[in-house]
């Protein structure tokens, strides 16, 4: 009679299946949905003080010296063109914008807030599911609309929101 136990190898695999995909507890997700938004938060709170120098018509980037940086600038999502072409590679990166070819301060003004709000909701976990949408989103945009003053943090805040609207950050915490 054959024994009915796996092998070594079969059972390292479902280990490893076990270890990525099986059903933990969501209480580490919903913290750092918490930490990472309320980050979020308090850094567009630091950077609203200066709002005009960063994201206006006024302040160091207008909309016509971002299109110097970021080519195609017309690459609204709205109006269905959401990829440049890199004019080395000759290949297309998609890059949602919804503030390009804004030049009027007080819609940049608005999105803003709402991107604020967003975050502000996400880390309490209220509509989590559209709040992190709308803050990954958000993020997104306002760092595609003047890309002069980007840093390393500014790049993990982006993918730690991106993250939280893609995993199921709702699911503790909430």
């Amino acid at each position: 009679m054959a024994d009915q136990r796996p092998s070594g190898f079969v059972s390292w695999i479902r280990g490893l299946d076990q270890y990525w995909f099986g059903r933990e507890s969501p209480v580490t997700l919903g913290l750092f949905r918490m930490i990472m938004s309320s980050l979020i938060f308090i850094n567009l709170c630091m950077i609203l003080t200066d709002f005009q120098a960063w994201f206006s018509e006024k302040g160091f980037v207008p909309e016509h010296i971002a299109k110097a940086y970021l080519p195609d600038p017309s690459n609204a999502f709205w109006n269905g063109r959401f990829h440049f072409q890199l004019p080395f590679m000759g290949d297309t990166i998609p890059r949602i914008n919804f503030l390009s070819g804004v030049t009027n301060d007080r819609i940049t003004l608005t999105f803003y807030l709402i991107v604020m709000a967003a975050a502000f909701l996400c880390t309490f976990g209220l509509w989590t599911r559209l709040t992190s949408i709308v803050m990954a989103l958000g993020v997104v945009t306002l760092q595609h609309r003047n890309g002069l003053i980007l840093h390393g943090g500014d790049s993990v805040v982006r993918i730690g929101a991106l993250y939280i609207a893609m995993a199921p950050s709702g699911a503790a915490c909430s």
